[in-house]
């Protein structure tokens, strides 16, 4: 069902009327529309900024948390080597922490209430992106998990997360198992890296929203997530080669402080937009209206969520949200 409203009476605006209804005729052109109109109708860039603080401030106790487990399954050669793997998937500051980030040491108990400590301060990224997550969906606050499944969902993006470096690590070895062509092995291991990380951030985003999903309807936001990464990685690396490298030490602290937060709030905007294409292509909230009218179904359902989302004790669908806080 449609709204209506009146012709516009400008050149300009008569323009876009036309553009708006040939954008709405065209599939693809209305599906990138819906996904961009939604993103800003959830304020997604909020979220995104807000999982980049929590991020930024998350990333060194999870990197003593995962060096100090490294150090306790793997020695010598192998330890370092995953180590250095590892940090490497964070192109800013990645080589130059190397030296800086040491596992925990100390008795046992001193060690396990260090790393439970640790994991606890870098749980705030993975709570953030739930809850952005969540509001994509259009989940309202009292549906939310609670205290203890989202802490349990947190950790278990963790574990995505983790995984995403070792898959990391091992694509790093894949041109060293092919024939010597040129350029074969480096085009070869991004398209691995491609596909391997679509997979996990197709897990990512299930354990991250509260409604159990279809493996199919998240393969589009995932793939987008998994290209983009790649993507991201490659400019992080140009970053440190142009800007970083050979920067005096004062200038070079800050280029790293800030392309560390630059990098880490694209990340957080490519995996929010990734989202907000899985949303749009589950429900079909799309096409939508450029103008505000006259305004398409999809525009009114899209509004319907966004009231639902902060109206307490009510789902904006029939979704189900496991773990959901009763009362909470």
């Amino acid at each position: 069902m449609s709204g209506t409203a009146a012709p516009p009476t400008s050149w300009h605006g008569r323009l876009l009327a036309v553009l708006d209804r040939w954008q709405q005729r065209t599939a693809p052109v209305a599906f990138v529309v819906g996904v961009v109109r939604k993103f800003a109708d959830d304020r997604a860039g909020r979220a995104a900024a807000l999982v980049a603080y929590y991020g930024f401030f998350s990333l060194f106790p999870l990197l003593l948390v995962a060096v100090t487990v490294v150090g306790f399954v793997f020695e010598g050669g192998e330890r370092d080597g995953l180590r250095d793997s590892a940090l490497a998937q964070i192109p800013v500051i990645g080589d130059a922490l190397r030296d800086q980030v040491q596992p925990l040491q100390g008795s046992v108990s001193a060690l396990v209430v260090g790393l439970v400590a640790a994991l606890w301060a870098g749980l705030g990224c993975m709570q953030a992106a739930q809850d952005g997550i969540n509001a994509v969906w259009g989940l309202p606050r009292a549906d939310h998990p609670n205290f203890f499944w989202k802490r349990l969902r947190s950790l278990g993006a963790l574990g995505v997360v983790s995984l995403t470096l070792v898959v990391g690590a091992v694509v790093t070895q894949v041109p060293t198992l092919l024939p010597d062509i040129p350029g074969l092995g480096r085009v070869a291991g991004l398209a691995l890296s491609v596909v391997l990380n679509a997979v996990l951030f197709a897990l990512a985003f299930q354990v991250l929203a509260a409604g159990r999903q279809r493996w199919g309807d998240l393969a589009p936001g995932a793939l987008l997530a998994g290209t983009g990464y790649a993507a991201l990685q490659i400019g992080g690396q140009w970053f440190v080669r142009r800007r970083i490298a050979g920067a005096t030490s004062t200038y070079g602290t800050f280029s790293a402080v800030i392309g560390l937060l630059t990098w880490l709030y694209l990340l957080a905007q490519l995996c929010l937009v990734a989202a907000e294409v899985i949303v749009v292509h589950t429900d079909r909230l799309w096409p939508r209206s450029l103008t505000g009218g006259p305004t398409t179904d999809a525009d009114h359902r899209v509004a319907d969520r966004i009231v639902a989302v902060h109206r307490p004790g009510k789902r904006s669908d029939d979704r189900p949200a496991e773990g959901a806080a009763d009362g909470a």
